[in-house]
């Protein structure tokens, strides 16, 4: 059936007419003055700045920030982020593409850490929109076992490398993307506790040291913000299904959908609040790295990574934010997430509330883009957040 759905989508998004199209951010083209000139300096063929807080700046078009971590598993970190929209003169001149690259690295004490590079282009004056994403990480785990009760004693340490690599190729349709999505993953433990829990056998995805899946599907968003990093009105909508075999050892394939909705209410001209609705699902043949996860997620920002692991995850929260002085912001918020096998056996008593608060600094070359900063509470413990962005 998921083969069929693709051939005939396929088909759909070959013979559409591209006077639909916008931009494949999904933003009206005729985005303010104001955030022209934010940008413009940066985007100066032999412009540089650099500025202290946060320490950040920009050379050729490049937009880099650097950053501080602390985790309790890993220790200090550094990292970088860096950022580029460009163009290839010879596609631009044929297709009217533009092309956006981005990358984010941290080193923690151990030499471990993780990597990201994204590059999203869109082509044909907006009509189409690839992105291909490269993710790898070697830092520490926790794992506890699966279940949406599983207790605190179970605790014990491991070290995956994760590398994960997707493409996406959507077709636009104004603010409506459509499209079809390719992913693989290969998820290795390279470091376990003798005797625990990962190696008892019990659990999918584990023996051998770990496992290859390879997984195709469909994907869409429907975007209706009136600002990509910073929305204070609209809605957005994005989510794929997707078939996964394995690569390795002819396991059983396994089935993955995943739906996030987000909505932003500007009750008055400086305090929006943001809403958030999450759902994730997998089928009951995939390997435990695979499975819905409760903790350390911006939906679930009170839990430890990974504190609750099963086949469903359904997630609400709600964000206020506000301005205080300079380029300096804050954000309120509470939520509740749930993991469970089976919808339809989703208790009350499983809910896992969250509550928390958090401050964020604009970047001055990108002043809709803010690093920020969350302290969040869950499950009687408290726990930190570093990231580019606000959470939803």
């Amino acid at each position: 059936m998921l083969k069929l759905l693709m051939l005939v989508a396929l088909g759909w998004l070959a013979v559409a007419q591209p006077s639909l199209a916008q931009p494949a951010s999904g933003q009206p083209e005729d985005e303010s003055a104001a955030e022209a000139t934010d940008t413009a300096a940066a985007d100066a063929p032999d412009a540089w700045g650099l500025n202290w807080i946060p320490p950040s700046g920009f050379y050729k078009g490049w937009v880099f920030l650097l950053q501080g971590y602390y985790s309790g598993l890993d220790g200090f970190g550094a990292g970088l982020d860096l950022s580029r929209p460009f163009t290839v003169p010879v596609l631009t001149d044929y297709l009217g593409t533009d092309i956006e690259f981005s990358a984010s690295g941290r080193v923690y004490e151990q030499l471990h850490g993780q990597l990201e590079i994204r590059t999203e282009a869109t082509i044909g004056e907006g009509r189409w929109n690839p992105r291909a994403v490269l993710q790898s990480s070697t830092r520490l785990r926790e794992f506890w076992g699966v279940g949406s009760d599983v207790p605190d004693i179970n605790k014990e340490l491991f070290r995956p490398r994760d590398l994960r690599m997707y493409l996406e190729l959507l077709r636009r349709f104004g603010r409506l993307g459509v499209g079809f999505r390719v992913e693989w993953q290969d998820y290795q433990y390279l470091e376990t506790e003798s005797g625990g829990l990962l190696e008892s056998g019990e659990f999918s995805g584990v023996s051998a040291g770990g496992k290859t899946v390879f997984g195709y599907g469909l994907t869409f968003d429907l975007d209706h913000r009136n600002d990509l990093y910073n929305p204070s009105a609209g809605w957005w909508f994005q989510g794929y299904v997707m078939s996964f075999g394995h690569f390795d050892d002819g396991g059983a394939d396994f089935g993955n959908m995943y739906l996030d909705g987000r909505a932003y209410w500007g009750v008055t001209s400086d305090d929006v609040l943001a809403f958030q609705a999450f759902f994730f699902g997998v089928q009951d043949s995939a390997p435990v790295w695979r499975l819905a996860s409760l903790g350390g997620r911006e939906h679930s920002r009170g839990y430890s990574r990974n504190r609750y692991l099963e086949k469903r995850m359904a997630a609400l929260q709600v964000e206020w934010r506000r301005p205080l002085f300079w380029r300096l912001h804050m954000q309120l918020f509470t939520g509740t997430a749930v993991v469970t096998a089976r919808w339809k056996k989703m208790q009350l008593k499983d809910q896992r509330p969250t509550f928390g608060a958090g401050l964020s600094v604009q970047v001055p070359e990108v002043s809709s883009v803010a690093l920020r900063g969350d302290l969040a509470t869950g499950g009687g413990s408290v726990h930190g957040t570093l990231s580019i962005g606000y959470a939803f």
